[in-house]
Order: C-alpha cells, then structure tokens, then sequence
C-alpha cells in the first residue's frame, strides 16, 4: 500500500472521524461502565467500597502507563492494527468481568482492561495527523472528545433499566457486544479505505502541522526540561485531577450535603458530560478565534475553574442543582485544557515523527492526576468536609493557571500562532 497524502477531500474527512468517533465512543462505554455501577456491585455482592474501588485506581493506573508503550508503539506499528488490538481486547475483558469469582480477579481484569484501552487515543492522534490538515485535526479532536462524553451520557441514562433487567452483570455484556461489534467494523473500514487513501506510514510524516518546521531530530529530554514543556505535563496532570475527581465524587457529594437519593444524584451527574459536550466546540471556536496559545488559553480556563470552585464553596449547602452546574461548568473547562494540551499541542509535532509518543506521555500525565484524585479528594471530604474539598479544586486551579502562566513563557516558541497559521 502506498503511503497517505493529506486528503483534500471532506467526504473520506468525515467518514475516517466518524469510524474514529464510533471506536472512541465504544471505547468508553467499555471503561466507563465499571464506575458507574460500582455502587450496585457493592451492594449485591457484599464488598467493602475501598475494595471496589480498587478496580477504579488499577484501571487509572494501567491507562497512564500504558499510555506510553501505546504512544511508543503507535509512532512505529500499525495505528489500525493498534485500535483493533485494545478494543478488541477491551470487548474479551468486558465480557469476562460477570464471571470473576471474586473482587481479587476483577481487579486484575479491569487493570489489564485499562492497559487495553490505552491503545486507542495515541494511534488514532497519528492517523489524524497522518491523513488530515491541521484544521481537520482540531475538527477530528474535538468530534471524538463529543463522542467520548455522548458515550458517558448514554452510559448514565442505560445503566438504570439495564440494571433493573439483568443487574450489573448485563452491563459488562453489553459493553462487552458494542466493542467487539465496533472492533470488527473499524478493521473492515480501515481496510477499505487504506486501499483508496493509502496506510498510514511509521516514522516522521510527509510535513510539520503547524508549519513552524518541527525538528526532525527530536529529543524529548530536551522538550521537557529545555523547552519547559514540564510545565505543560504540570499543568495536564492539575486537570486530570479536577476532571476526574468531580465527576468521581459528585454523586457523594450531592448524597451527603444535600441528602439526595443515589438515583438522583446519578441523573444530576448527566449534567456533567453534557456539558462536556458544548465546552468542546466552544473552546476549539475560542482558542482559534481570540487565543491561538494553547498555554495561555488553559490558564484562563483555569482561572474560570477558580472562580466556579470559589463560587461552589460560597454556596455550600445552599442548592443541590446550583452545585451541579457549577460542578458541570468546572469539568468542561478542565475538558477544554485537555483539548488544547493533549490534542492541539502533539499535532504540531507531525515531522519529528513523535506525535503519537507525545500524545501518549501527555495523557499518561492526566490519569496521573485521575489516580491521585481518587483517593485525595475522600481522604479530604472524610477528614475536612466537603467545603474543604471543593477550596481545595479551587487550589488546584490556582496552582493550573500558574503551570500554564510559565509554559506559555518557557514554550513560547512552540506555542506562538496556532496549528492553522
């Protein structure tokens, strides 16, 4: 097969983003399943919640790491072979989970589930890069962020009657079918239109994204501690931190200062993927209109986070659906940042050849923030109170906008413009 030029026509554009939405959206409902019915496995199977919980953190744990031999592989192996690899093995781990004999195993098999589902985003980030122009990428970016959180939306609003027909067991069956179904599909996609476009190639890629002449030899101790893209990884691991540790615990949070019952703190958790959905569009629109720094952009989405946390503190006990918004609103700002970081910045790194290792070590940053968050926030809110934890976001979005404040100084060569200049 011949290797990929930038396709010039929106018709195989659309088609490729809609195969990578379909994967990415599978993807999810395949990981994100486990969360949202933990409360039930606790409940019919009689295990303590930090046993369960343990699921949660090895699956965060094995995603950051495997994150990175996923970015290693994806610069080097087939992209499309990569992504049937994890969703397929995501599907086999999915459908083996009713059957764990006990919650020893399940850990075992959701941590191995998460390393599965580390080998999506990276390939997909070097296929995007391989067949797209920058605007594409950011077009690309911004439709499988939507897919991700219309995944989690789906996820809340099925799990309820799923549950009730075939308890929680059915939900990893289910799971289980979409990704194996989806798996298939992206392999006979890919094949078709590999023929009429060409395969994506390994190595450096025909042009820099950005036009601002990507080095060819590229060193990531360099980029790291000379370029002060340290600050950048600061900065995504902050985020990952607020993004999945308020949408971990808001359902507790809104159960215990507002004594809501589970299925209604539940439904008001949708709030927060639904907002995900519109911050994408709207954060891509402003960082290309007025901004065109991802740095400098994520410090203001920071700064908005500091205000929405103050503002939730203030009106502690005041309005459960207040809270809410205020809680949905602070997630799709930390949705933005991992928009510019982890999807904006790696495409301007098409001619080093690293695009899929960089978007690999910057995710890996972000569920380094996502482990941590799951055991320091209840640590927080069983020590201090749920006011503590809400001053404490409010910290973590001071510290963000400080890391992003120094990368846009230390990367501003790198930073300067924007992908479609």
């Amino acid at each position: 097969m011949t290797a990929p030029s930038r396709l010039t026509d929106p018709k195989p554009c659309h088609f490729l983003v809609a195969a990578l939405c379909a994967v990415y959206f599978s993807g999810y409902f395949a990981r994100l399943n486990y969360a949202t019915v933990i409360a039930e496995i606790v409940a019919a199977e009689g295990i303590l919640k930090s046993s369960a919980a343990l699921c949660t953190t090895a699956c965060f744990i094995t995603y950051g790491v495997g994150q990175l031999l996923s970015g290693f592989l994806g610069d080097r192996v087939s992209p499309k072979l990569l992504i049937f690899s994890g969703l397929g093995a995501s599907a086999l781990f999915n459908f083996l989970m009713p059957f764990c004999p006990g919650i020893g195993f399940m850990v075992v098999l959701w941590g191995l589930n998460g390393f599965a589902q580390a080998l999506l985003w990276p390939p997909m980030m070097r296929l995007m890069t391989a067949y797209f122009d920058p605007v594409w990428v950011e077009r690309g970016c911004v439709r499988t962020a939507i897919a991700s959180s219309s995944a989690t939306v789906l996820l809340y609003l099925c799990a309820p009657p799923i549950l009730r027909l075939g308890g929680w067991r059915a939900v990893f069956r289910v799971s289980a079918f979409l990704a194996a179904a989806t798996a298939v599909l992206w392999l006979l996609f890919m094949n078709a239109f590999e023929k009429n476009h060409g395969s994506a190639p390994t190595g450096p890629l025909p042009a820099a994204q950005d036009g601002k002449k990507a080095p060819a030899k590229f060193s990531m101790k360099t980029m790291i501690f000379g370029e002060g893209l340290l600050f950048v990884m600061l900065a995504i691991v902050l985020q990952g931190i607020l993004r999945d540790g308020v949408t971990t615990w808001l359902p507790s949070y809104l159960i215990e200062v507002f004594s809501l019952e589970t299925g209604s703190s539940i439904l008001s958790s949708v709030v927060i993927p639904l907002f995900s959905i519109f911050s994408f569009p709207v954060c891509a629109f402003l960082h290309r209109r007025f901004f065109r720094n991802e740095a400098i952009f994520s410090a203001g989405l920071f700064g908005f986070g500091l205000i929405l946390s103050l503002a939730m503190a203030a009106l502690y006990t005041a309005s459960a659906p207040a809270s809410a918004l205020l809680a949905a609103l602070l997630t799709a700002a930390m949705h933005g940042i991992n928009l510019m970081l982890i999807c904006n910045l790696p495409a301007r790194f098409a001619a080093s050849g690293k695009v899929s290792l960089l978007t690999g070590m910057l995710n890996a940053c972000t569920y380094v923030g996502s482990a941590l968050s799951t055991y320091v926030f209840a640590l927080i809110a069983q020590s201090a109170g749920w006011r503590a934890t809400v001053v404490c976001w409010a910290g973590v979005c001071l510290c963000g906008a400080a890391a992003c404040l120094i990368a846009a100084r230390r990367c501003r060569s790198l930073l300067q413009g924007s992908p479609e200049d």
